[in-house]
């Protein structure tokens, strides 16, 4: 019974040595860790400081961000060549029904003036937009023509990222007038893009989406890419320059994308000296 028992010992014993002999592949290793003096040069070294940036989705860094609530429109003006008549900017209170059922928010809003940082947090500012006010204008005719009337904001908007399209409440009076969007593009030309003709009665959604012919970036430069709001301009029917033209607007958003903005070198200097 004695021999029994040391026989299973033995074998229990020789069972866990070769157990642990296999886990430990039989050899005992000492690991060392090289370091690199700083002072000194990796010669086949690369290394690109962006990659080790925390970078998110494109669809995380695209935002929905409205340029103007015209909660303070009275601050807009507008112009339009005096023989062809004259041309007012109000604010009036009212709303689209969609918008004044909804309460009052909070929404985002390009920085009012100069460059922001890169980061989400310090680009953006908020307002309260409590669907309360719109932007009235009225244009008087003097005469019939090809005229025109701009209406511009109290100052450019510099928007910072890939823009991707415009959104607007417009309400018409079923004229056949045509609407544009007044932009600046990279280089700062000025464009006028199509946002369609105001044919329409009461309150309608009206967007367009940036086309790739309008320039944004030049990846050749360290700069913040975008574009700049400038206002409206209608161009007229000369069929239907009788009389007067009333035309509202509210809640003006933009869509853009700031996925490089909020992942480039936050010590890469900018080129806009």
């Amino acid at each position: 019974m004695k021999k029994l028992r040391l026989l299973i010992l033995s074998l229990a014993i020789l069972t866990i040595g070769i157990m642990y002999a296999q886990q430990d592949g039989g050899t005992t290793t000492t690991t060392t860790t090289e370091t690199t003096p700083k002072d000194k040069i990796d010669y086949g070294g690369v290394k690109d400081e962006a990659s080790d940036a925390n970078k998110g989705t494109q669809e995380q860094s695209l935002y929905k961000v409205t340029i103007d609530t015209f909660e303070r429109s009275g601050e807009w003006r507008a112009s339009m060549p005096l023989e062809y008549g004259l041309v007012n900017v109000k604010e009036l209170p009212g709303a689209p029904y969609e918008l004044a059922q909804m309460n009052s928010e909070k929404v985002k809003t390009p920085p009012k003036y100069g460059m922001s940082g890169a980061k989400n947090k310090t680009y953006f500012e908020e307002e309260m937009d409590n669907h309360a006010q719109i932007m009235g204008v009225r244009i008087d005719y003097m005469q019939r023509g090809y005229g025109w009337a701009r209406i511009q904001p109290p100052f450019p908007i510099k928007l910072e990222g890939l823009v991707k399209g415009f959104e607007m409440w417009v309400c018409g009076r079923n004229k056949r007038h045509k609407l544009y969007v007044v932009l600046k593009d990279y280089y700062g030309e000025e464009k006028l893009l199509e946002v369609g003709q105001l044919n329409f009665m009461g309150w309608k959604k009206m967007s367009i989406q940036i086309p790739y012919t309008i320039v944004q970036q030049d990846f050749r430069f360290s700069t913040s890419r975008g574009i700049t709001f400038d206002g409206f301009v209608i161009n007229f029917n000369p069929e239907e320059t009788t009389g007067k033209l009333y035309i509202y607007f509210d809640n003006l958003s933009v869509e853009l994308s700031r996925f490089l903005e909020e992942n480039r070198d936050q010590d890469d200097p900018l080129d806009v000296w």
